[in-house]
């Protein structure tokens, strides 16, 4: 298993850095590496408690095998903590590592309260923690009543719509929107299907899915304009066809 940064991090506690060995001992069928991750989760430092957020983030990752997250009945636990890693200030040696590893511990976890620090990370994070702060972004959507929290959309709609960054980046932050419903998000949703790019119009479509009453024109032209096989264009057409259906 990794533990990301925290693996080759030097703790100045012999006892914390026995405490992440131990964690790093269960790829090996450790038998509890709960106590271990607890003490750390627990410690009141933000070395030691982001290793324990990235533990249970590998942890959450293995899930997808069908095992499930041994740690979930600690879930509430870990998304207080890594809203105090957020709220606090950062390693400066770790360079986002330490937002990077409390952002995608709460991505399946994420609050509608959450928005505000998830929306404040979004603005200050750049590289690979700017994955964190999407995945945890859409999760907080999700988690929204509509509307939802309004700047959290606008943030993640200026980065979809921002030129500057990578296509890839670009592409994540306009699929979190498809987690909301709200006509904030449609209005961003209708700018992203005029762009060329191909996956941003595709991310746009999926919001707009809820608001067929309004724009089941717009989705009707850019699917007769996108390839057969084109990736989410089926998600699109079948939005179309179940609204036919219920007609």
């Amino acid at each position: 298993m990794t533990l990301a940064y925290w693996e080759r991090h030097r703790f100045d506690d012999p006892a914390v850095a026995a405490d992440r060995d131990e964690l790093l001992k269960s790829a090996d069928q450790n038998p509890d590496p709960c106590a271990a991750f607890l003490r750390l989760l627990r410690s009141g430092r933000r070395d030691a408690v982001c290793t324990a957020l990235e533990y249970f983030h590998y942890q959450d990752r293995q899930a997808r095998w069908g095992f499930g997250n041994p740690l979930d009945e600690y879930a509430a636990e870990v998304l207080d903590h890594a809203r105090w890693v957020l709220r606090g200030t950062p390693l400066p040696e770790a360079r986002g590592e330490d937002r990077a590893s409390a952002l995608w511990a709460i991505q399946n976890h994420a609050e509608a309260a959450d928005a505000p620090l998830i929306t404040a990370a979004l603005r200050t994070v750049d590289g690979d923690v700017v994955d964190g702060a999407v995945s945890a972004a859409g999760q907080c959507l999700y988690a929204c009543d509509v509307p939802e929290d309004p700047e959290l959309v606008a943030q993640l709609g200026a980065m979809a719509l921002d030129e500057d960054r990578p296509l890839r980046v670009r592409a994540s932050c306009a699929r979190a929107l498809a987690s909301a419903e709200s006509d904030q998000a449609a209005e961003l949703a209708v700018l992203l299907t005029g762009l060329a790019e191909l996956e941003l119009q595709m991310a746009g479509a999926l919001v707009l899915t809820a608001h067929l009453d309004t724009h089941r024109p717009l989705l009707e032209c850019l699917v007769a304009t996108w390839p057969p096989n084109a990736p989410e264009a089926n998600d699109i057409r079948d939005a179309l066809e179940e609204d036919d259906d219920d007609a």
